[in-house]
């Protein structure tokens, strides 16, 4: 009501303000007691119990009469005048920004915690503010119920899950290619296993209903949704009506299912009406006329960038009220895009990445480096976006063994895990980086061993 009236007219004005309609801030509130002495004009009924419900004091019928003394309504318009020229009131504060930490995928294959204790205060390091995401790209194995490492060809225990969240992420998806690795056995554990760490996750369900449902974080400084989805290579891990598995996006020679894409778009429409920051995450392996496998291990320009279809999409889910894109899928980092004022990670890589020593197809070394992004938020409106780059041992403890997959050794649990990178390799990652963002109309600024997204001019 005060924002811009200059002191004097602030003054005049409220001498003719109802009581009742007065603007509250932390001063007023603490000058309760005043208001605990006087019950003025209207203070009877529901308009009683509103003020006191306003103002959190506990309002008795005053020895003074029906009017507050002048002394009284000297206190009180001067408090409010302080309310209306700070910053404290609640009306003039300005929103509160949230730092959410994205990562790339996560194919961890152990409790790295006991594997590798040394590198845990690294890792943990990258993982800051109030919201942060990775793709948990495995099924669990239960060892309760007989079920081992040979259960399926990417599958973890239960302590791997623990690991992320001890590591500081409080948001998985779990909708990727390898979510079906142990068919709905393993759906069902992943499940079970982030209910139980009371971690919010989206992405894989018992129905094709809760597979697209969003996760919800609530934090104190705003509610964020998040919704998990996969395209490519799904198979049968597909959630129907009536079996489990993950929120695929069917596409076929380019064309998105109008089913699926309806479903999506409707629940992202949904979430943004009950939470302030939406977070659309998907786990692609689409690309048209290739064989993924193939493509990497011909490595074929088309796996460097976003295919048209994908872009056309993410632009899709944003004009429904997608306020971040966190993609992946590919294992090797693609540029960022600032669309109507929104973020779009086209492919945010590896976070961590233990893979099999077998699977020659994931040895290129630009797969073991990425960054980790960093967006401060008000709701909808992006404050800032900061990277740092990572690197990935490729090389773990022990020996290898190339011969079987199902082998998580020493090696293979020793393996693939981030820290900071710096000098030449962050020098060229981020300028690779830079470029391949500049492809997409995005200026992204390198200083040292970090980078910043280039945010047009605010009106």
């Amino acid at each position: 009501m005060f924002e811009h009236l200059p002191h004097g007219e602030q003054a005049k004005s409220t001498s003719n303000v109802a009581w009742s309609e007065l603007p509250l801030c932390p001063p007023v509130e603490a000058a309760g007691f005043i208001i605990q002495h006087y019950s003025g004009p209207g203070n009877e009924g529901s308009r009683d119990r509103g003020m006191t419900n306003r103002l959190g004091v506990a309002k008795k019928r005053s020895r003074l009469g029906a009017e507050p003394s002048g002394l009284v309504k000297k206190v009180f318009l001067s408090l409010l005048l302080m309310c209306a020229s700070s910053s404290v009131c609640a009306k003039d504060r300005e929103p509160e920004v949230m730092t959410i930490t994205l990562v790339g995928q996560s194919m961890i294959r152990t409790d790295i915690r006991a594997d590798v204790p040394d590198q845990i205060p690294a890792i943990k390091g990258l993982i800051k503010g109030d919201v942060a995401f990775t793709n948990f790209e495995a099924a669990v194995f239960d060892p309760s119920q007989g079920e081992t490492v040979k259960s399926g060809r990417f599958v973890s225990p239960p302590g791997a899950m623990e690991a992320l969240k001890d590591l500081g992420f409080n948001l998985l998806s779990l909708a990727n290619n390898h979510a079906y690795d142990m068919k709905e056995k393993g759906v069902a554990n992943g499940i079970d296993t982030a209910n139980r760490l009371k971690i919010p996750h989206a992405g894989s369900g018992a129905n094709v209903a809760d597979a697209t449902e969003p996760a919800y974080l609530q934090t104190p400084k705003g509610k964020v949704a998040m919704i998990a989805i996969a395209s490519g290579e799904v198979g049968e891990g597909r959630a129907t009506q009536t079996h489990a598995g993950v929120n695929e996006l069917r596409v076929d020679n380019e064309t998105i299912n109008a089913e699926d894409a309806k479903r999506i778009l409707d629940m992202v429409r949904r979430a943004k009406k009950s939470a302030d920051i939406v977070i659309v995450s998907q786990h692609n392996h689409y690309f048209p006329g290739l064989y993924f496998k193939q493509m990497l291990l011909s490595e074929l320009p088309e796996r460097l960038e976003p295919p048209q279809w994908y872009r056309d999409w993410a632009h899709q889910l944003v004009d429904a009220g997608a306020d971040i894109l966190a993609l992946h899928g590919t294992p090797i980092l693609h540029g960022v895009e600032l669309f109507k004022g929104k973020p779009i990670f086209y492919s945010l890589g590896n976070f961590i990445f233990q893979v099999p020593p077998e699977s020659v197809h994931l040895e290129e070394p630009i797969m073991w480096e990425s960054v980790v992004a960093y967006v401060d938020m008000t709701k909808d409106k992006v404050q800032a976006v900061r990277f740092v780059p990572i690197k990935m041992n490729k090389i773990g403890r022990g020996l290898p063994n190339p011969h079987d997959m199902y082998d998580v050794n020493e090696y293979h649990r020793t393996r693939g895990l981030p820290s900071p990178a710096s000098g030449v390799q962050a020098d060229y990652l981020l300028r690779r980086f830079a470029r391949m963002s500049k492809a997409l109309g995005t200026d992204v600024a390198i200083s040292g061993n970090q980078a910043e997204l280039l945010l047009p001019a605010q009106p």
